[in-house]
């Protein structure tokens, strides 16, 4: 089961900011994911993370070392999102 992170509301205002993950795999691969919380995989036990370059990058909760909270530096999402609208829209071919 899926469990998408409101980010609408003020009472989870926190849930919608951004955030760093320090993650070690269990082969020895650190390193550090910062971004908004997109989505929790329940079945997976998986956060899936936007992050500021607009990319969903899947969180283990077995490889995080720690987790802070960063401060906001802009609309994250309305950015990513149009990045990606405009990366679309690049490689999209018209019909002639």
């Amino acid at each position: 089961m899926t469990t998408l992170m409101d980010t609408g509301s003020t009472a989870t205002e926190s849930r919608s900011l951004e955030r760093s993950f320090e993650v070690e795999s269990p082969g020895g691969y650190a390193r550090t994911v910062v971004g908004r919380l997109a989505y929790f995989d329940e079945e997976a036990q998986t956060y899936m993370v936007l992050t500021r370059s607009g990319v969903l990058v899947r969180v283990p909760l077995r490889d995080i070392t720690s987790s802070h909270g960063v401060a906001r530096r802009g609309p994250i999402v309305a950015d990513a999102l149009s990045r990606m609208s405009r990366l679309r829209n690049e490689t999209t071919v018209s019909p002639a």
